[in-house]
């Protein structure tokens, strides 16, 4: 991968600050697991997902039942001003959207939701 397209790849990755840690030592595992564990989902669930690189992707490290987690929270649609400091939150909008977590400790994704189509 050239210098631009990681460097273009990496800008789509962006942490919200809050939660109970900072998972940075995870983010290379979930971008590299992130993208077949939901095109399997998708095509079981039978959703047409955008291209994978219109995807902005906001992660944040928390605790759930005394385990770390990772939530992750991705959209295709343009970024507002306040994506470093906010989740982004859109009702409906279909596959465009989707939440997910990631146990660091498993190394497994769970909880997938995408939005509905209404």
């Amino acid at each position: 991968m050239g210098i631009l397209a990681l460097a273009l790849s990496m800008a789509s990755w962006i942490h919200v600050p809050g939660g109970t840690w900072q998972p940075t030592a995870h983010v290379a595992e979930l971008r590299d697991g992130l993208e077949p564990f939901v095109m399997r989902a998708a095509a079981e669930q039978r959703k047409r997902l955008p291209a994978w690189s219109s995807y902005t992707f906001q992660y944040q490290g928390r605790t759930e039942q005394d385990a770390k987690t990772i939530f992750i929270n991705a959209f295709c649609s343009p970024a507002p001003r306040d994506v470093k400091t906010q989740f982004v939150l859109v009702l409906d909008g279909g596959a465009c959207y989707f939440r997910v977590k990631y146990d660091p400790a498993s190394k497994a994704f769970f909880d997938l939701e995408f939005n509905g189509d209404g």
